[in-house]
Formats: C-alpha cells, structure tokens, sequence
C-alpha cells in the first residue's frame, strides 16, 4: 500500500497517462521526425512522475503510519493491522 496522497495520483499517475495517451494519438509512425518529437517527450513524463512523487511526499504527513509514544514523543514503529 503506497499511502500517498492526492497530488500523487493527480500529478504522476494521471499526468503521465495524459500524456502517454497524447503520444499514442499523435505520432506518425511514418514520419522519423514524429516518433522522434514523442521520444524526446518522454523527458517530460519523467518530470511529472517526479514532481508527483514530490509532491506526494510534501504533503504526506511525516509520521503517517506510526505510533507516537505520548510520554516522550519518541517513534515506536508501524502501527499494526487489526485483524
């Protein structure tokens, strides 16, 4: 379970899908200097993916999933699954 926030998918998984949907109904694959434009474009995928996982960690609280020791504030590790 990744536990990342909304950003996340916003920026990374629905950003990329966009543009690899762009690319796909876009390219010529007749044409080299198409399929290069849509390969070149993939720095861009690489961008969003990385500022989805940014932002996903930036708005992430820093101790989801973890118990806090009320008397000293001290990590006391994941919280465990009630069955």
């Amino acid at each position: 379970q990744a536990n990342m926030p909304y950003p996340y998918y916003l920026i990374a998984v629905l950003g990329s899908g966009i543009h690899l949907s762009w690319q796909l109904l876009s390219v010529n694959l007749d044409d080299t200097r198409s399929c290069n434009s849509k390969f070149v474009s993939n720095q861009w995928l690489g961008l969003m993916i990385f500022l989805g996982l940014a932002a996903g960690r930036y708005f992430s609280s820093p101790l989801e999933g973890r118990d806090v020791d009320n008397n000293s504030g001290d990590l006391t590790g994941y919280r465990k699954k009630s069955s």
